[in-house]
Parts: structure tokens; C-alpha cells; sequence
């Protein structure tokens, strides 16, 4: 009877044993079929694709990539060519490509080439401004970056077309356009720091146009988009538009959107972004002051420190220490600060000169005598060496010719060298920004300084 029943437990455990070995298999099996058929359901972002979509670029004149996280189901391709037609997303700075009325059909794939059926709205150039052809190659440049599709050929309402839009030739296959827009022109960008210390100037590349209101609109742009460094900021909040530009005598009034007001800095914030605004746009010629509008509206202050009521000029007294000394004048001086890795940007720092004395000879010694005790806490100081004194300065028709008694050997690296040669530039040339600046070392003009900086001609102040 005893043994009767142990077989009767071992068959029960036997039994149990294999059930749950079928339960194991079958869930095994459901959760596989789940992770091959809707992997989505487990995969990271729950089936979202980091996927380059193409928009325009109307400040570089060319076509860049916008991250976004797009869904692979049903198909990434077909997702991705909607999102494009959906257009920029707030804070992305770039500009829609295609007719938002446009439909995809459908897209189809086959050996590598996508064949793209849209229907007729597609013909309608969204903007004069974006060229026709950046319409189709942000279709193109968006597919061919994703698995799979080399090419791109076209239908619309399911046609082959034989002109896209105007004048462009849309019948046969497309690959990739890496063309980038040549005609650009550099300017500066003047960001605050982290903590609004202090202000940097970076350079940048903008479309080169010959209107002086459009580019600085375009400068504009390029401004609220922010630093490279990530030790600056930006000033303006990213959803800040550029509404319009104008310029008469000498004044540009720029018109903000609303969302130029959201940006909640505290004075000194403020400060340095009037600041960073005002003297990125009077770099530009022919801009001595800058109006601020927003929404078409003056504005009284964009965050209650600051009055923008009235045009503000480039050494206005909103911008500068209100601390010169009695008789002097306000002047901006380019020192400099150590970004790391060798990179070194100009810093203006505001000093105080006499209006009785040579304005050009005083703001070169206070260059060279550097920075002070409250500078050097913030980390600024000057690519130039510690011994270098002026010996002379003179006119010569449209440059002044600066002799300095300079330790070349002192010079640490190139990038020190050629930011030396920018400060020195960028403090003589804030006085006259008409001349260039012609640079001797000890009695000579060099062709080069020891690490290939170009001094044999005179040095205009642009980038």
C-alpha cells in the first residue's frame, strides 16, 4: 500500500513536472511571436527610430537634418515622408520644404529604390524664398537615410512627372544631395557666459546676401540658435522668431516674436543679452543702433530691467559700467577666454579712456596691460605675452601701422597666436571699424608669425 502510493506522488510530480514545462514552451512561444511580430511593444521608445529628416535651412541656403524620433510601424519610410510634410517642429530653426497640403499615396521599396507617389499639391512651392529643388532633396536626402533605400524616384497622382514644380527635372532616380551652399559669409556671435560674467564672440557661417536688412535678419536667426561652446548660452528662448528686419540711417529695427519675452534671466541675464542682441547686430555695416519690436509692438523692456524703449547704439548707456571715470569714455577692449582644447574666443570688456589723449594708443595699452583681479576670477585673460609693450602707432591711408615690442618665442601655440592677432584687430578696429590694422614686431613687418598667422598686409576686423 506504502509503495502504491509513492508511485501515485512521483506520477503527480511526473505529470506537474510536464505541465509546467508545456506552460514554459507555450509562453516562451507567445512572447517570441510578440518580440517578431510587434517588437515595437519591447524595443526602446516603443518602436521609435532616430531618423534625420531633411528641412531647409534658409540661413546656410541648404538643406540639414532635424533629428526625430519616428515610428517603424507600419514602415519607417512611409512615417518619415509624413513627418516631412508635417513640416519643422517649434525650436528646430529650419524651414518647411513641402506644400503641407501634399498626400502621400504610397511608397513603395524594391531593390533598394523607394518609388514616392504624391499627389498634386506637392507642385506648389511652399515659399519663393526655398529653391524648388530642396522640396524634392528633402525627400530624397530623408529616405536615403534610412536602411535600405539608395534612390528615390517620384509619381505624382500616379504619373511620372517630368518637371517638379517649375522647371526642375523630377523623371528619373535621385540619390543623395551633399552639396553645401558655398556663397556664405562669416560673422560674429556674441554670447554671455553660463552665469552671464562675462561675453564671448564666436564665429559663424551665414547665407551671403547683398541686402544689409536681410542679412542681419539671417544673423539674427543664427544668433537665437545658440553657441557652439557649451560653456555660453543662448539669450533668446529657442521658439524665438525673427518676425521682420528693417534698416534706415543707420537704425535696424528687428521685430521679435512674443516668445522673446520668456526668457527669465534677472538683470544681470538681461543685461547680457541686450548686450549679446546689440553688439552682434552693429558688427554688421552700416547698423549703428538697433530698435526692438515685439509682436509689431515697441517694446518698453523685454524683462523688466532693461529699457528697449528707445533705439539702443552699440555703447549705449544701458550696455556699459555706468562707472567711467568723469571726463572718459566708455570703449570696449577683446581680451580673451580659454574654451579648452586649445580654443580661445575674444571677450570684450568695457574700459574707460580719456576723450583729451590719442583714443587709439590708450585702448592698445590697456590691452596689453591685461585683465584685473575680478577678470581673472572669471577665468578671462589675453593671448598676448606678459612683456609685450607698444612702441608705436601711426596712420597710413586706410590702416594704422602698429610696431610692438614683442617676444615671439613667447607666442604658445597657433590657435593663441592667430587670437592674439584678432585682439588686437578687433580692439583697434572698435574705434574705426572703416580701417584694417598692420601689424611689426620690433621694427618689422613679417609676412608670418612663427606658428603661419598671415601680418605682411593689413588685417581687416571681420572674421
Amino acid at each position: 500500500m506504502g509503495k502504491s502510493k509513492k508511485k501515485k506522488a512521483r506520477a503527480r510530480l511526473v505529470r506537474a513536472f510536464v505541465r509546467l514545462v508545456l506552460l514554459l514552451g507555450a509562453a516562451f512561444l507567445v512572447l517570441w511571436v510578440l518580440w517578431t511580430g510587434f517588437g515595437c511593444l519591447f524595443s526602446s521608445g516603443g518602436g521609435n527610430n532616430n531618423t534625420s529628416l531633411y528641412f531647409y535651412d534658409d540661413i546656410l541656403g541648404t538643406l540639414t537634418p532635424v533629428e526625430r524620433k519616428i515610428s517603424s510601424q507600419p514602415d519607417l519610410a512611409t512615417n518619415a515622408v509624413l513627418e516631412l510634410i508635417k513640416g519643422p517642429q517649434p525650436g528646430e530653426h529650419v524651414r518647411a520644404t513641402l506644400n503641407p497640403r501634399t498626400k502621400l499615396i504610397w511608397l513603395k521599396t524594391e531593390g533598394g529604390v523607394a518609388t514616392v507617389n504624391l499627389s498634386k499639391e506637392i507642385q506648389t512651392r511652399i515659399s519663393s524664398d526655398v529653391p524648388e529643388k530642396m522640396a524634392i532633396y528633402s525627400i530624397i536626402n530623408t529616405l536615403t537615410s534610412t536602411k535600405g533605400i539608395n534612390a528615390v524616384e517620384f509619381l505624382i497622382d500616379g504619373t511620372k512627372p517630368t518637371f517638379f514644380q517649375s522647371s526642375f527635372d523630377a523623371s528619373g532616380q535621385f540619390t543623395q544631395l551633399l552639396e553645401e551652399n558655398k556663397n556664405t559669409r562669416d560673422c560674429y556671435l556674441y554670447f554671455p557666459d553660463l552665469e552671464s560674467k562675462y561675453i564671448a564672440v564666436e564665429t559663424a557661417k551665414v547665407r551671403n546676401v547683398l541686402d544689409p536688412a536681410t542679412f542681419a535678419g539671417l544673423v539674427a536667426k543664427r544668433l537665437i540658435q545658440g553657441p557652439q561652446s557649451p560653456y555660453l548660452t543662448n539669450v533668446f528662448p529657442p521658439s524665438t522668431k525673427v518676425l521682420s528686419v528693417k534698416l534706415a540711417e543707420g537704425m535696424l529695427t528687428i521685430n521679435l516674436s512674443i516668445e522673446a519675452r520668456n526668457q527669465n534671466t534677472g538683470a544681470d541675464g538681461e543685461l547680457a543679452m541686450m548686450q549679446s542682441l546689440v553688439w552682434t547686430l552693429t558688427e554688421i555695416p552700416g547698423v549703428r543702433k538697433v530698435k526692438v519690436l515685439v509682436a509689431g509692438k515697441t517694446a518698453d523692456t523685454l524683462g523688466g530691467h532693461i529699457s528697449t524703449f528707445d533705439p539702443i547704439e552699440r555703447m549705449d548707456q544701458v550696455l556699459f559700467d555706468e562707472n567711467v571715470k568723469e571726463g572718459g569714455k566708455a570703449v570696449l577692449v577683446f581680451l580673451s577666454v580659454d574654451m579648452g582644447d586649445g580654443i580661445y574666443l575674444p571677450v570684450p570688456r568695457i574700459r574707460s579712456i580719456r576723450i583729451d589723449a590719442d583714443p587709439i594708443q590708450q585702448v592698445i595699452n590697456l590691452l596689453l596691460q591685461g585683465t584685473n583681479a575680478d577678470e581673472r576670477d572669471f577665468s578671462i585673460g589675453a593671448c598676448i605675452p606678459g612683456e609685450t609693450k607698444l612702441n608705436s602707432i601711426k596712420k597710413e591711408g586706410d590702416h594704422y601701422l602698429v610696431d610692438l615690442n614683442l617676444d615671439t618665442k613667447a607666442i604658445q601655440d597657433a590657435n593663441y597666436e592667430a587670437t592674439m592677432v584678432r585682439q588686437l584687430v578687433m580692439t583697434i578696429t572698435e574705434l574705426d571699424k572703416n580701417s584694417a590694422v598692420l601689424l611689426s614686431i620690433n621694427g618689422e613687418i613679417r609676412e608670418s608669425l612663427p606658428y603661419g598667422t598671415k601680418t605682411g598686409t593689413p588685417i581687416l576686423r571681420g572674421p
